[in-house]
């Protein structure tokens, strides 16, 4: 779908709502939000937070209970999603939002709005996986549990929702103080030609901004809305490359959108399990339908 989200902000901002949900996939058409925490931020300091446990129409598979920690049990008397949206909004109001990796959790929450409220999410954000490329750019990976390690964080990602969003505020935070003390901004760092924090000029072209830049993909099932060969061109169109079989190098494995809802019913192929053990081994990998594969190829062609 196409959703009317808000712009991308690449200013140092000292007001904004960072926040982070667990899901049960990365699909909002097929998957639920289980876990909601944000931070209101002010004058660079959190000032109030938000957390619930959210219990799902569908219990939550066996690998997501290992991933996050989150129990089927736990989530019993919990509130259902609709009986929390209300006050997430309410949170959220018209501030900017952080998240890393955000167009996944935008677009959960969007979908949630507008299903049960009848209302579009269309605030501002940042995203840190994209600013962090741009501030950190040697490094070789801008995952969180890559950056919380390298740049020694208070806070470490543990795949729960509030120890992500403070582990990605007090990243944000880094990267402002960082290129203040080089004297440059955020906005100087998105130009296409620019100074990098190393003063070094830089021969960036305009795909390298991509979210699909130098991640790795492999395809597997049967795509509804192109051939294989046409999604292929896609991923190298835009910087990034394709595997034929599931590794650690592997980012992303695109599930057409049959073998996706199959997955739910616990058809799993031997990819998707191989990606499932290696994601739980704390590889940088992430299991995603043909639909949401789109969604990031739509979200950078518009932005």
């Amino acid at each position: 779908m196409i959703r009317n989200k808000g712009s991308f902000i690449v200013e140092e901002l000292s007001e904004y709502v960072v926040f982070d949900l667990e899901t049960t996939g990365l699909s909002p058409e097929y998957d639920e939000i289980i876990e909601f925490s944000a931070c209101l931020v002010i004058n660079n300091e959190i000032v109030s937070r938000y957390e619930t446990l959210i219990k799902p129409e569908y219990g939550i598979s066996p690998f997501i209970e290992e991933l996050t920690g989150i129990r089927n049990d736990m989530l019993e008397d919990k509130p259902k999603i609709d009986e929390v949206l209300p006050s997430i909004y309410d949170f959220l109001k018209d501030k900017v939002l952080l998240g890393h990796n955000v167009h996944f959790d935008l677009n959960f929450l969007y979908d949630a709005f507008n299903k049960y409220l009848n209302l579009e999410l269309n605030n501002d954000y940042v995203d840190l996986l994209r600013l962090t490329r741009k501030v950190y750019p040697e490094y070789k990976t801008h995952r969180l549990e890559f950056l919380s390690k390298e740049l020694k964080t208070t806070n470490k990602p543990t795949h729960r929702a509030l120890n992500d969003a403070l582990t990605t505020y007090e990243i944000y935070e880094l990267c402002k103080r960082f290129t203040k003390e080089k004297s440059i901004t955020f906005s100087d760092l998105f130009q296409t030609s620019y100074l990098t924090v190393n003063d070094i000029k830089s021969t960036v072209n305009a795909e390298e901004d991509h979210i699909l830049n130098g991640e790795i993909f492999v395809f597997t099932g049967t795509l509804e809305k192109m051939d294989r060969k046409s999604a292929w061109e896609l991923v190298v169109k835009n910087g990034g490359d394709i595997a034929d079989g599931v590794s650690k190098k592997v980012n992303y494995l695109v599930l057409g959108n049959g073998d996706y809802h199959q997955r739910l019913k616990g058809g799993k192929s031997n990819k998707m399990k191989k990606a499932e053990d290696l994601i739980l081994k704390g590889n940088d990998l992430q299991i995603i339908s043909e639909n949401v594969f789109y969604d990031m190829i739509y979200l950078y062609d518009n932005k």
